[in-house]
């Protein structure tokens, strides 16, 4: 009989806390897209759009992608330099989701060039572990060990302590 009522107790919170986790996220995307429809062409929009995609990484990667897809087309009208590689890097995510290694792929490489080209190491670096993180679960570990390090070295020289773990975990791994 305690036993039945320490169950039901348990199930009752986990409903709770599903349900109040269901409705902070949808609050967070009624913001995002309240932002988005205020703010027409511009950076805060784009990223909007990128943190809207994130939104639905876990529940609805076709829309997540679309999200992403958008952020992308924005960024690239408004010659928005950042955000078109992070735009880039959310499409990445929604694809490697997908389990679509090879788009997931061409949108890091996309996105690792815009980096370069706006001389972000932190991006960069963080665009080389997560391609790294691809050929690790294609089981390419000397790809994957060569795309770690070089995030790593990155990661180094601009003394990114989260990043440096990061990759040293991806290695050990």
């Amino acid at each position: 009989r305690l036993n039945m009522y320490r169950i039901s107790l348990l199930s009752l919170f986990i409903f709770v806390m599903f349900c109040s986790g269901a409705y902070a996220q949808s609050r967070e995307q009624d913001s995002l897209k309240a932002i988005i429809n205020l703010n027409r062409n511009d950076s805060t929009s784009v990223t909007a759009l990128i943190e809207l995609s994130k939104t639905y990484l876990a529940s609805n990667v076709q829309l997540s992608l679309h999200f992403a897809e958008q952020a992308n087309q924005m960024a690239e009208k408004i010659r928005y330099a950042k955000g078109f590689a992070l735009s880039y890097k959310a499409i990445a995510i929604s694809h490697f989701n997908k389990g679509d290694y090879v788009k997931a792929l061409q949108n890091y490489e996309s996105s690792l060039a815009v980096f370069d080209s706006i001389g972000d190491k932190k991006g960069a670096a963080n665009i080389y572990s997560n391609m790294g993180n691809i050929y690790f679960n294609k089981g390419d570990d000397v790809k994957a060990l060569e795309l770690f390090l070089k995030s790593l070295k990155i990661a180094e020289a601009i003394n990114d302590t989260l990043r440096m773990v990061t990759c040293m975990g991806n290695v050990g791994a």
